[in-house]
C-alpha cells in the first residue's frame, strides 16, 4: 500500500527564492576530468520548480568532499567510452 503524500515535503521552501515546492531529483555527475575523473551516480539534488536553482543540501556536499578526497574509498571502476567534438 502506498504511504500518504508528506505536504512538508512538497512544500518545502527553496534555500534561494524561498518559494514553496523544492523536490529531490537523483542525477548523475561528473568531477574532474582525465584520469583523476569520478562519476557520482544517483546524486540527490534540490530542485526549484519557481527559480530553476539546483543545489545540494550540506550533508550531500560534504559527501561529495569526501568521495573526491577518497576516490578509492568509494569508487569501482568501470571502462567508459569518450567521444570528443572538438576539431
Amino acid at each position: 500500500m502506498n504511504e500518504p503524500l508528506n505536504i512538508e515535503q512538497v512544500l518545502e521552501p527553496c534555500a534561494v527564492c524561498g518559494t514553496p515546492g523544492v523536490r529531490t531529483v537523483y542525477k548523475d555527475k561528473l568531477f574532474g576530468k582525465g584520469a583523476r575523473a569520478v562519476i557520482i551516480e544517483n546524486l540527490p539534488l534540490r530542485q526549484c520548480a519557481s527559480c530553476g536553482e539546483s543545489y545540494y543540501e550540506p550533508e550531500t556536499s560534504l559527501l561529495i568532499d569526501d568521495i573526491l578526497a577518497h576516490p578509492g574509498k568509494h569508487a569501482v571502476s568501470r571502462q567508459v567510452s569518450v567521444v570528443s567534438l572538438a576539431a
